[in-house]
């Protein structure tokens, strides 16, 4: 009687620890590995360089290949095709990765994430190679929150990662002034940003994009020892296609400035 009552304690404990451990498993959440949010022939080329980037038309047949496999990122690529009629005509998606050098939890990393992410005043001054004047050139000199795309009063940074739309002015380097409407999103280790445009985007003299046809997409995804960040542009461009190359390096410029920007603000 005692060996069975016995038993049945031991069981019961045992039981007990089983339920504690998947418990704690759901709150804390098992970290993302590259290797499961990528394509593994990727994977490699990742690690090794640190980025991976890709420029493609809608004459290239062709489609996204690095974005990761989470919800935030496969809804994000679909969103252009399920609600429109058109196409992007120019695309670029960059992949980058970001090897941690200090480590705290989860809760604390995603809130410094979604900070840095609402954080729009500090793109103001962020900096990129531009191959074609083979110099070092500010991207933004202008870049802060805005009442609303028809006041454009200047309001300071709003760090509520659920309060959606807000509005962004930015004076581009090569599109000039324009406003943005931002969307954020969170879901276990993504966080996103997507940002488009409400104005005329000019190119020089040009008007290169109406309004809502150009769509920027960054996502964050926390993984355990790196952070991955994954960014795409997409447009639909009245540009002659003898300006491809232009094009691709003022969007490379886009997406490696704005992971420079992601990465000094993490590092910091």
């Amino acid at each position: 009687m005692i060996n069975n009552t016995k038993k049945a304690w031991i069981l019961l404990l045992c039981l007990f620890s089983f339920l504690i451990n998947i418990f704690s498993q759901e709150i804390k959440g098992e970290y993302p590995k590259l290797e499961d949010i990528i394509d593994k022939e990727y994977v490699s080329s990742l690690r090794e360089n640190n980025k991976i980037d890709r420029f493609f038309t809608d004459k290239d047949n062709s489609d996204f290949k690095f974005f990761p496999k989470l919800e935030l990122a496969e809804k994000a690529i679909k969103k252009w095709q399920s609600s429109r009629n058109d196409i992007p005509n120019y695309t670029i998606e960059s992949i980058y990765r970001l090897e941690k050098t200090s480590f705290a939890d989860k809760k604390t990393e995603d809130e410094k994430i979604k900070k840095i992410l609402r954080s729009v005043s500090k793109m103001e001054g962020i900096q990129y190679y531009s191959n074609s004047r083979r110099r070092i050139e500010t991207l933004y000199s202008k870049a802060y929150t805005v009442n609303n795309p028809t006041e454009r009063k200047k309001i300071p940074d709003n760090f509520n990662f659920n309060e959606n739309p807000i509005y962004v002015l930015l004076d581009d380097k090569s599109f000039g002034e324009y406003v943005s409407e931002i969307t954020n999103d969170s879901k276990d280790f993504e966080n996103c940003f997507e940002y488009i445009n409400v104005d005329n985007i000019n190119y020089g003299f040009i008007k290169a994009v109406d309004p809502y046809n150009m769509q920027v997409f960054l996502d964050v995804i926390n993984c355990e020892k790196e952070i991955i960040v994954y960014v795409y542009i997409q447009s639909k461009m009245d540009v002659p296609a003898l300006f491809k190359n232009k094009i691709y390096d003022s969007f490379i410029a886009r997406t490696d400035a704005l992971f420079d920007w992601f990465k000094k603000s993490w590092r910091n």
